[in-house]
Parts: structure tokens; C-alpha cells; sequence
């Protein structure tokens, strides 16, 4: 987990807690009727399943979502999306319970004209995405620390935009003088 900087501790929690979930079923995969091969976890054999799968819709969607994840350049942002997606399509597909609501949430999704029509409003070209972004700042940051100009653990003043917590630290430092300024008057 070297690719999260202190900074980042939500992604830690985030992958922390996929990281159980994952060890958790893998323990309990017996019970359910789940074979894990030697050497692979229990996503691998979700992502078996659904490039394997006999309907030939879980396959293309499954496709889809690895795909669409080609533009992603963060490694770990990477594998999560593909992870959480295929999880909940393989869900969707394996388990009777879930199996035919999810095909009709899925035809809902995707014929529904109001979301389309909204969507586009939130969709941006992978070039403009917030984490390739913030790859671009970290090499910045990799450079000013190699010429020593930042210490080992700061960040290059265009990567710390991108930390949430950095960010939120700065605006409580600018309203505490705001305040302090109209505590003076």
C-alpha cells in the first residue's frame, strides 16, 4: 500500500475494509459452494466467473467495466473499480436472491431516457479526471524533493490541491484569522 500517502488515510479505510470483506468470503467460500483454486483469491474467481460466464450479457458487461477501466491510471483507484463493479454484477448473477432484480435494475439503468439526460452533466473525459491529475502533481512533488527543496514527506504545493485533509487544514487556518480578525475589531 506504498501508493497512499499519509494524506490518504480514507483510501487506507476504503481498502482496508475491501481487503476484510475479500478474506471473509474466501474463508466462508466452502459453505457456499465456492472452489478458490491454489494461488488466487476470491476476486480472482469472480472475475473467472464473469468472463466465463454462460450469459452472454454478464460477459459483455464484465468486458465493459474492464474496458472503461483502461483510462484509469491510478493502479489501486484501477483495481477497486473493477473489484466493486464486478462484484456487485457477479452477485447480481450467482446468488437466486438478487439474480432477477438486478437484470430489471439494470434495464432500468439503462434505458432510462432522465438519466441520460442528467449523466451528461457529471461525465468528464478521462484527460480531466481528478486522479490523473493528481499523478501529473506527483511527479512535481518527486522532482522537489530529489532537488531537495521539500522535505521527504511534503508534497509539491500543485499536489496538495488534490489532499482533501490539506485542503480542509488551509480554509480552518484562513476563517480562525478571519474570526481572530473580527474578535481584534
Amino acid at each position: 500500500m506504498s501508493d497512499i500517502t499519509l494524506a490518504d488515510s480514507p483510501k487506507l479505510k476504503m481498502r482496508l475494509i475491501l481487503w476484510y470483506a475479500q478474506r471473509e468470503l474466501s474463508k466462508n467460500a466452502k459453505k457456499y459452494g465456492i472452489n478458490i483454486p491454489e494461488g488466487k483469491t476470491m476476486m480472482d474467481v469472480v472475475h473467472d466467473d464473469l468472463r466465463n460466464s454462460a450469459k452472454p450479457v454478464i460477459r459483455k458487461i464484465h468486458h465493459k467495466l474492464v474496458e472503461a477501466s483502461s483510462y484509469i491510471i491510478e493502479p489501486y483507484q484501477k483495481a477497486i473499480m473493477i473489484d466493486i463493479g464486478s462484484f456487485a454484477l457477479w452477485v447480481g448473477y450467482k446468488d437466486t436472491a438478487y439474480n432477477q432484480p438486478a437484470y430489471w435494475m439494470l434495464n432500468e439503468l439503462f434505458n432510462d431516457e432522465n438519466i441520460h439526460d442528467e449523466l451528461k452533466y457529471y461525465v468528464v473525459e478521462p484527460k480531466d479526471w481528478y486522479c490523473p491529475r493528481w499523478s501529473d502533481t506527483k511527479a512535481n512533488t518527486k522532482k522537489l524533493r530529489d532537488e531537495g527543496q521539500i522535505g521527504r514527506y511534503n508534497m509539491s504545493p500543485d499536489e496538495e490541491i488534490f489532499v482533501p485533509a490539506l485542503q480542509q487544514q488551509k480554509w480552518m487556518n484562513i476563517i480562525k484569522k478571519d474570526i481572530d480578525k473580527e474578535i481584534k475589531k
